[in-house]
Parts: C-alpha cells; structure tokens; sequence
C-alpha cells in the first residue's frame, strides 16, 4: 500500500497533474471490497481482491479519472481449471456508475490463464466512480426502495431478524387488504435472494418481484388481490456490508448459508419461525422460491426444481412454462446445485411447499444483463404467479408453451 501512495505522491507532482488529479482508490462504505493496489504505469492499476470476497467480488470507489482509459489488473487467486459457477472468464463485464445509481458496463475483459490475471479497461467521463464485479446491490439500495414505498398500506416492512453484526434483516409483507385473512382464501408465497453476499443479482431481481407486487398498474393490483407476498431481499446484509462472497460468521470465517439451515444462525433462525408460526394459524404457502446468481458464467437464466419434489407437481411446472414465456432466457431443469438447499428444503420437508430456485446468469441476454433487465426478471416472477392463480386469462398469448 505504501508503494501505491508513492507513486500516487509522485503522479501528482508530475506534469499534468493539475489537469488530471491524483488517482486514488478505496473501498470504506457499504459493499465496499478491495485489497492492495498500486500503479503500475500512469494509467494502469493492479489490484487485490481480499480473502472475504472468496477472490471474487470487488466494489471500490475511485478517484482523479475524468477523461482518462484506466486498465485494471486483477490477479486471479481462485483455480482457473475447475468449472464453478464464479470464475472470471472472457465474458466479464465489470460494472461502474458516476453516482451509485445508474451503472454501465465495460466491455468484456481478458483472462490470461497462464499469467493468472483479469484484465478490463473503463473509460471515465468523471472525476470520480465507482467500480464493482457486477452492479451492487446493497443494503442502502434496499433502503432506498423502501424509502421509496414509504407509507404504502400495501406493503409492511418488518424485522425478520437481527444479524450477529446489529443489522436488521428486512421482510416484506404485500397484499391487499388484510395479510393475515381467513386460512385458504389468498394464495401466499415466499421469496428470498441474497444468501450468499456476492450474489447482487438475486437481489436486483427480487427488487424487481417487489416493484411489480407494488405496481400501480391492474396486473399489479390483482396480484396484491389474489396473494400474499412475503420477500426477504437481502437474507445475508452483514455479507453485503462487508463485501463477503458468502455469510460471515467471524472475523476471518465464513458459511455458504444455504447449507445452514439446521443451525442457529439469526438470519435462518427468523426465516424458519416466520414460515411455521404462519403454517401454525392454519394458513397454507403454495410457493416458495430462492433467488440464485451464476454470475457470468451462465448465459441462460435456470428455473431448477429440487430433485427431491414429486415430480408430477402441475402447478410448479405450469410456473415455470408460464415465466418462460416472459422470460425467453430461462431453462426448466430438475436436480440440486448442491444437496440440500436452505429455505426451499426447508419448506417441503417439514410442511410439503412446493418450491425452487431460481439462477440468474449475467451472461444471458447476449451478455448484456443490466440492472433494469434484472429486475424484469423479478417482474416476470410476479407476473407468471399471477397467470398461475388467476383463473380467468389476463395476459394475450394463447396456450402456455412447455419448456420441459
């Protein structure tokens, strides 16, 4: 770090200095996540990625830019070798944003597999930006959202649980009318997304799920007429706040939280009560859903459905045939990620809810995924559930296509 102040001193002091700033990068506010950097030639940085982020995830803010094409070198510690879902390749598109709200994308970097490096180059039009793996979503975001619906009667925002870190984790009640109604009049259903904090994706898309199931439009309003929707956006926030790739649990340690669910963890600890003190008043969950991300290694959406669910479930397969038609992207597909997989599994084997997870791939829609296209997804989800419980057709398009 010292030799990156050095040549930052030194930069400075050089002709042009006046004109183009002194560069400097950090990443001290929420979500950030950077090891050591230092400049490696005027207008190429060389940076770390931290042990937490699973030598994966970065989001650093940057300064002394403006009108200068800035090379970014990233030395890859994960293996190159092994096929997992959350390697750098030739299809990374890191994201950068002039004030954190609308974010663009870079063209797609270099992997050097025999020097183990990522290379990606971003042209800045500002003084200063923001850089990360992917578009962030992070727990400010989530508060701005909620900000925003404010005062919806719609819509109650409760605390699911406090993490180990003092950070509330939010849960999103949206119905019209009473949420709490007579057992066996509305449908309910579940969704969560952010188990692990790397996975900005599965959180853009339920932010979507959750501007749909607020919508003013009618779809939206029969949505809020017809089911119950319980959201947790971000079920990890002390992941996201320290940019860690999976769920913190000390210092130095970490747990991928899907695979946690017989533990005692607060965040898991509020999911499992909601679910059974709801179950426990006589009312029924039709769906539940958990929200994954491929990162860019995928370039199709996954609609998976747990191996170990009945196999002839109509309504889950008309789900999927149904969000397909809204999202062409998506493939139907049956097995695990890895076995027993958190919140759905939790759900069908103590009370039969049928469930499922949905993977986002950044590589879809010809490598071009945004964070508005994200949240498509998630409106496709609200869309294809109302399709599913509706009995009388709301949507042109005939007869739903199989995808299986």
């Amino acid at each position: 770090m010292g030799m990156a102040l050095g040549l930052v001193v030194l930069l400075g002091l050089g002709v042009g200095a006046q004109e183009r700033g002194a560069l400097a990068l950090s990443a001290d506010f929420d979500n950030g996540s950077l090891g050591e950097w230092e400049l490696v030639a005027p207008d190429t940085v060389r940076f770390t990625l931290t042990k937490a982020s699973g030598g994966l995830w970065f989001h650093f803010h940057i300064q002394g830019v403006k009108g200068r094409t800035i090379t970014f070198v990233i030395p890859m510690t994960r293996s190159l070798d092994r096929i997992a879902a959350h390697y750098y390749d030739k299809r990374n598109r890191p994201a950068y944003s002039y004030d954190r709200k609308q974010w663009e994308l870079a063209e797609p970097g270099r992997l050097d597999r025999e020097a183990k490096t990522f290379t990606f180059q971003v042209t800045f039009r500002e003084e200063e930006a923001w850089v990360a793996y992917c578009v962030p979503y992070t727990n400010d975001t989530l508060e701005a959202l909620l900000e925003e619906h404010a005062g919806r009667p719609q819509l109650s925002v409760r605390t699911l649980a406090t993490t180990a870190g003092g950070r509330p984790v939010r849960w999103l009640v949206i119905s019209e009318g009473p949420d709490d109604p007579e057992p066996g009049t509305r449908h309910t259903v579940w969704v969560i997304a952010r188990e692990s904090g790397w996975e900005a994706p599965a959180s853009w898309a339920a932010d979507g799920f959750v501007r749909f199931a607020l919508g003013a439009g009618e779809a939206s309003r029969r949505f809020r007429q017809r089911l119950i929707a319980n959201v947790v956006p971000i079920v990890s926030p002390d992941a996201v706040a320290g940019g860690w790739m999976r769920h913190p649990t000390g210092e130095d340690e970490e747990v991928y939280l899907p695979m946690c669910y017989g533990k005692d963890y607060p965040e898991v600890t509020g999911l499992r009560d909601a679910v059974r003190d709801w179950m426990a008043k006589g009312n029924t969950i039709d769906f539940s859903l958990r929200f994954h991300s491929f990162g860019w290694l995928s370039t199709q959406h996954e609609f998976r459905q747990e191996q170990y669910l009945p196999g002839e479930q109509v309504e889950f397969d008309g789900l999927a045939d149904r969000f397909h038609r809204f999202v062409p992207q998506v493939r139907w597909t049956r097995g695990h990620i890895f076995p027993g997989l958190g919140f759905v599994e939790f759900c069908y084997r103590n009370f039969q809810i049928k469930g499922g997870t949905l993977t986002l791939g950044l590589g879809a829609k010809d490598n071009q995924m945004t964070q508005a296209d994200l949240q498509d997804v998630g409106q496709a989800l609200g869309e294809a559930l109302l399709s599913l419980y509706t009995p009388e057709p709301l949507f042109p398009g005939g007869p739903v296509p199989s995808v299986r």
